[in-house]
């Protein structure tokens, strides 16, 4: 990767067809940091970026653990300013067991805007998409306070959500519940917002 602080870096996390849409959006003004769990689906999003002019690096990465978004973060910082960071990487109710849905869709959003919020600078842009699913399923108020209030690192020890539930639909429900609480940055989260950054979970998957 280049090494300049005058470099305008977006960073793309999930190379699907959502992150591809929004690195192509980006890649004119942007120098593109393109990070999957997939090295064969990171290598043809590549491929086909660059082949469409963009210049792009890429990093393997896995949301479920923090040292790994920490160590995109953390390149992206070394290459330049930080300007934007959008957060598609995701699995859905047919593709995963209860736990890892958790753990990719709640747990993982949350390293992302753990890390990445200590490299914005005034005009960052973080960016998570995330799902209607979230607002289709009645929660517990009790369950829905301890999606917003727990840390991070304490999420997978949470007493009113079983994660060996056999329902994957209720779990993803509750995980895009819990991703838009996150993506709020309540009190004592230990998150923190640079003056002039934003921060946006939308609900659907819309890059504005």
């Amino acid at each position: 990767m280049t090494n300049s602080a005058w470099e305008r870096i977006a960073v793309i996390i999930g190379s699907g067809a959502m992150g591809l849409a929004a690195a192509r959006r980006l890649g004119p003004a942007c120098r593109l940091l393109l990070a999957d769990h997939s090295e064969v689906r990171l290598e043809a999003a590549v491929r086909s970026l660059t082949e469409d002019g963009h210049r792009v690096d890429a990093m393997t990465v896995d949301v479920r653990d923090g040292a790994s978004v920490e160590a995109v973060a953390a390149a992206a910082r070394a290459a330049g300013t930080v300007t934007a960071i959008v957060h598609t990487a995701g699995v859905s109710p047919s593709q995963a067991t209860s736990t890892d849905i958790f753990a990719i869709d709640l747990v993982g959003t949350a390293h992302v805007i753990d890390r990445f919020l200590g490299v914005a600078s005034p005009g960052t842009s973080l960016v998570c998409v995330a799902s209607m699913s979230g607002y289709k399923t009645r929660l517990d108020p009790a369950l829905e306070s301890e999606l917003a209030t727990t840390p991070t690192d304490r999420l997978f020890d949470m007493n009113l959500f079983d994660l060996a539930t056999p329902d994957t639909g209720f779990a993803y429900s509750v995980a895009k519940r819990g991703f838009s609480s996150v993506s709020r940055l309540p009190p004592g989260r230990g998150a923190r917002r640079e003056p002039g950054s934003t921060l946006s979970a939308p609900a659907s998957s819309a890059l504005r």
